[in-house]
């Protein structure tokens, strides 16, 4: 089913933008135009993986609010962690679309801030897409925040240990954000899975402890310990003895 882009335009004043990569849109294409026809939503033209030049470029036609790949793509050939997103003040998250089977793929943890299984309902994209695009604004919190030697900040969207800069995926990024908030508390993979994915995932609390493996790989640099694990329960936060 081919994409028809005049049919792929939003009518309300300030929709969610969103940057469709890819090429295979067959099992979407029917939700897309449908979230388009509410109104809610601006979806670009598709354009190849090939043709993906960066957010820059992207920006031409209006920031993003949300960055979309289809099932053809590989999250990790397009160059979309955190660092290589900060083209503008908030970077925009990505949406990864994915068949059954690629539920196995081990890119999907890459670079993909959430995945959506297709096919799929327009309930179920727009609530994505929504979620990302709220997660990407400042929430008004303190530009910085400091647990031990990570240093957070909130402006820059910049993460440092000591003096080492780390780059993280955007949901690395939040998983941090949400843990460095709440020093010194246990959350079980549920609630870590509502308070920064939003939702229940399709990766279950697989999802969860891929992220925990990251942040510790990129994090615990120094020898420190920072992310405390509670057999049964979950993970939190503690400052370095």
């Amino acid at each position: 089913m081919q994409l028809k882009p005049d049919r792929l335009v939003g009518r309300e004043a300030e929709p969610i933008r969103v940057l469709l990569v890819g090429e295979r849109w067959e099992q979407v294409a029917p939700v897309i135009e449908a979230l388009s026809n509410q109104g809610s939503f601006r979806f670009s033209r598709p354009i190849k993986e090939s043709e993906f030049t960066g957010i820059k470029a992207a920006n031409q036609n209006g920031a993003p609010s949300v960055i979309t790949v289809g099932p053809d793509v590989d999250t990790r050939g397009l160059d979309l962690g955190l660092d290589q997103r900060r083209d503008r003040e908030n970077p925009p998250p990505l949406l990864a679309c994915i068949t059954h089977e690629g539920l196995e793929s081990a890119g999907l943890y890459e670079d993909a801030d959430d995945f959506l299984v297709v096919p799929c309902s327009a309930a179920e994209m727009g609530m994505r897409l929504r979620r990302l695009a709220l997660k990407s604004l400042d929430d008004g919190a303190a530009p910085v925040l400091t647990v031990g030697d990570i240093s957070l900040d909130l402006t820059t969207y910049q993460v440092t240990v000591g003096n080492v800069r780390v780059g993280l995926a955007w949901l690395e990024f939040q998983l941090l954000k949400f843990l460095m908030e709440n020093v010194d508390k246990v959350f079980s993979r549920e609630q870590l899975l509502a308070n920064v994915w939003g939702v229940e995932s399709f990766g279950g609390t697989r999802t969860v402890d891929v992220h925990i493996r990251r942040l510790r790989n990129k994090v615990e640099i120094h020898g420190h310990t920072y992310f405390r694990t509670v057999k049964n329960v979950g993970y939190g936060m503690t400052l370095p003895s």
